[in-house]
């Protein structure tokens, strides 16, 4: 090999060792970036220049040509990320389910000591000191004041549990709101993803990075399938119906009529089926088998039925105020 040949060998070693560290402070620039996924660079030998050839031996005389920077992928597991998002779906169920109900337990006042119960048992005993002596006009006044404080307090939780379930129905909207959002994004990263990848030769991880932090969230919603093809896409699947599409999203809406009390049931646009009442010649949707989530399943976790936010806030709230 001639001098600037050898040159040429040092100087691609030099060049793709400083990209390598560019990679190198790309990531430590990130640490703290949420979402962020650790880069790695692979580096691979040019092609060999054959000097001569003796089909007597084992090998020929080849010259190197050095080094080149091949590859930067990301640093990922995707077992780890299907079991994150399974369990954080599950994490995010117990922890409204818990939240729930310490939210009653407070409503109710068991925690500091001054529960409902107190109430109750107060109007009991003021009813049995009653039937001892009917005409005791002591214990006349004592039932009327503790049958006030009861009708009271009873009145007060009451109104506090409709506040609540008002304020968990209008989770469930902005949960919904949330999820199409997230799945809008992902359909444009798609997109972008495919264009930039689709030649092979380069590889859009920022971006990635943006999807898989939308997967991670959308996974503590609800349970998500997904699965990425070969054209760079993922396809996304919640409570087993899909969702995101190569070239579009499934739609989730919020529908008041079909609960009594007419709180938010979501279902998908695509599935709701616009019909017209026989009687009243009035047109209706129809969204008995457009709904998200079967909510009559018993929660389990072998039936991956305490998983995501949404059930969670669904089961919490209920299907009408008490009576």
């Amino acid at each position: 090999m001639s001098l600037f040949a050898n040159l040429y060998v040092g100087n691609s070693g030099l060049t793709t060792s400083q990209n390598a560290l560019n990679t190198t402070a790309h990531n430590m620039a990130n640490v703290g970036t949420p979402g962020y996924t650790r880069q790695q660079v692979t580096q691979a030998t040019r092609e060999y220049t054959t000097q001569s050839k003796d089909y007597r031996d084992s090998q020929w005389a080849q010259t190197g040509l050095g080094v080149f920077y091949n590859n930067c992928k990301q640093v990922r597991s995707v077992f780890l990320d299907q079991s994150f998002r399974l369990e954080s779906g599950r994490s995010s169920f117990y922890e409204i389910s818990y939240h729930s109900l310490t939210q009653v337990e407070d409503i109710l006042q068991e925690l500091n000591g001054t529960e409902f119960k107190t109430s109750i048992d107060n109007l009991w005993i003021a009813a049995q000191e009653l039937s001892k002596d009917p005409s005791s006009a002591t214990n006349q006044a004592a039932f009327v004041n503790r049958s006030g404080e009861f009708i009271e307090r009873s009145r007060t939780v009451y109104d506090s549990f409709k506040n609540y379930q008002t304020e968990l129905n209008d989770g469930v909207f902005d949960i919904v709101q949330q999820i199409n959002r997230y799945g809008d994004e992902l359909l444009k990263l798609n997109k972008e993803i495919c264009q930039i990848e689709v030649g092979g030769r380069e590889h859009a991880n920022d971006l990635r990075d943006r999807r898989n932090q939308i997967l991670d969230e959308l996974g503590k919603l609800g349970e998500i399938d997904y699965k990425e093809d070969t054209f760079h896409v993922v396809h996304v699947s919640f409570a087993g119906t899909p969702f995101v599409m190569s070239d579009h999203v499934n739609h989730m809406a919020c529908d008041t009529e079909d609960s009594p009390a007419g709180f938010n049931t979501p279902y998908w646009e695509f599935a709701a089926v616009e019909r017209t009442n026989p009687v009243t010649n009035l047109r209706y949707l129809d969204i008995s088998n457009a709904k998200v989530l079967n909510l009559d399943l018993p929660v389990s976790s072998k039936m991956n039925t305490d998983v995501g936010k949404l059930r969670s806030t669904l089961l919490a709230r209920g299907d009408h105020h008490a009576t």
